[in-house]
Parts: C-alpha cells; structure tokens; sequence
C-alpha cells in the first residue's frame, strides 16, 4: 500500500515537472516579425528601406555566406539609423566574425558623420548589438526607448 502511494505521488510529481517545463519553451525569433516591429515602434525618425542582401553584404565587409540569412534597413543616407538581422550558421566562429563586422560597420559609420553629420554621431554611440537565439541584431535608432519596447520580447536578456 505504501509502495503505491509512494509510486504514485514520484509519478505526479514528474508529471507537474514536464507540464512546467514545457511551459517555458525557448522563444521562437522571427526577423520579419521584429523588423516590423521596430519599423512602426515610432524609434526611426527617418524612413528605412529594406536593402538586398548584396548591398548589404557589401556595406558590411561580409559575404552572403557568412550568415545564413540576413535582413538590411537603410535610411536615406540623411540620417546614421539602420537595423541589420544575421542569421548565424552555427559554424564556430561565425557569431564573432559577424559581431565583428557589426562593430567595424558602426566605427565606419562613426568616422563619416561626424564631419557630414555630427548631430547623428550620437546615435551610433547608442547603437544596441543584441542577440536572440541564432540571430544578432543591430539598430541605429533616434528613439532608443521606443527601440528597446520595440526589442525586449524579441532579444535575449
């Protein structure tokens, strides 16, 4: 009799410990998703448009392989705000070289606004590298709150 009540109370208690695990299930990233998401969060003061991949790859110093998807928002050119999306391969290797890149990007960025355009400078220096999952992602924004609501249930803490 003991050995049942025994027997049934360790079962309930794995049963609780699966319906409790299951409940906290790894967030699934979708880059369209986050990128509409930040476009209407009212953070760019300047409209971005969705780049190729190519024109992209080139402003970044990366090749199309080196991610295996990515998505580019540029501004006009009027203003230093962006938002990039990699997807990483999982190749050893790959995030670093992509976060790399990422930071070369902003130092690029850095050294042509600030005789075209000082005011953008500080923009660039706020520029938040933020990770969800496999994806690194990057934006230049002019309203960094508005941003970060835009960003927190999408990126990794």
């Amino acid at each position: 009799m003991k050995l049942s009540r025994i027997c049934a109370c360790v079962t309930l208690f794995a049963l609780l410990l699966c319906v409790c695990g299951c409940s906290h299930a790894a967030k699934e990233f979708d880059p369209e998703a986050f990128a509409g998401d930040m476009l209407a969060s009212g953070a760019f003061s300047d409209e971005l448009t969705k780049t190729e991949a190519e024109i992209g790859c080139r402003l970044y110093g990366i090749s199309e392989d080196d991610a295996e998807a990515m998505l580019f928002y540029f501004s006009s050119g009027a203003t230093a705000e962006e938002l990039a999306i990699f997807k990483t391969s999982g190749k050893d290797g790959d995030a670093d070289k992509l976060s790399e890149a990422i930071k070369n990007r902003l130092e690029r960025q850095k050294s042509v606004y600030e005789s075209y355009a000082p005011a953008e400078v500080p923009k660039l220096d706020k520029a938040v590298i933020g990770a969800a999952g496999a994806y690194l992602v990057l934006y230049v924004a002019s309203d960094y709150d508005a941003a970060s609501k835009a960003a927190e249930k999408y990126l990794d803490s």
